[in-house]
């Protein structure tokens, strides 16, 4: 099983076997093989995505092309090693079958505007994000704040709570902004841009932004 981005045209093409299933949302597949056979998701990824399909392969091999993110790129995480926390929106497809969870954070006051879950499971997901995509790790006991529609993806070992900042911006006005309170030890997966599906409810658009509160030693 493997898969690739066609240069300049933001498809995501995914090669099957035999052996490897591919489960995706059925309104992002573009074009697959006559070999490729779709069928029901009989796991919990309705939470992830609106059609869930199950894509496997009626002969040797098979491949399926998806639309990519034209103003983004495609992450891969392997969640056979780990368990990582992911947002719907982000979610582009993953192989074979995966354990799903609903993974609260704390501080969310409104979690049917902001829902994220938990995956494991025996292959890579896939998933998109918008700008440019960067992996940080946090050592133990390390904090950051971070804006948290930069967030893409986080491992369950990460200590995440959501906090409300003010910036005064004249001398009787303020802003608020919405951060992840971050603590390690873990790996986090941002993106440079939040614009899109993954932009704040109230319609916010923010920058990166990550501010150190402590440092191990």
């Amino acid at each position: 099983m493997e898969y690739s981005i066609s240069e300049g045209s933001h498809f995501v093409d995914v090669q099957l076997d035999r052996k490897h299933t591919f489960i995706c949302n059925l309104q992002d597949v573009v074009m697959a093989s006559d070999s490729i056979v779709f069928s029901h998701v009989d796991v919990n990824v309705k939470v992830l995505t609106a059609l869930p399909i199950e894509c496997s392969v009626d002969g040797r091999s098979g491949s399926i092309t998806l639309k990519g993110n034209p103003n983004g790129g495609i992450v891969e995480l392997d969640i056979s090693k780990g368990r990582w926390v992911v947002k719907p929106a982000v979610f582009v497809g993953c192989f074979d079958k995966m354990d799903i969870k609903p993974y609260p954070v704390k501080g969310i006051k409104a979690p049917s505007h902001f829902k994220t879950y938990i995956m494991h499971g025996p292959g890579p997901c896939l998933l998109g994000g918008w700008g440019s995509i960067r992996e940080i790790e946090l050592r133990h006991g390390e904090e950051i704040k971070i804006n948290r529609d930069n967030i893409l993806a986080f491992e369950s070992t990460v200590s995440i709570e959501s906090v409300i900042e003010k910036a005064r911006v004249g001398k009787y006005l303020s802003h608020t902004m919405s951060f992840f309170r971050v603590k390690g030890p873990g790996r986090l997966i941002m993106q440079s841009n939040a614009r899109g599906p993954l932009q704040d409810p109230n319609g916010a658009v923010f920058v990166t932004t990550m501010v150190p509160i402590t440092n191990p030693n």
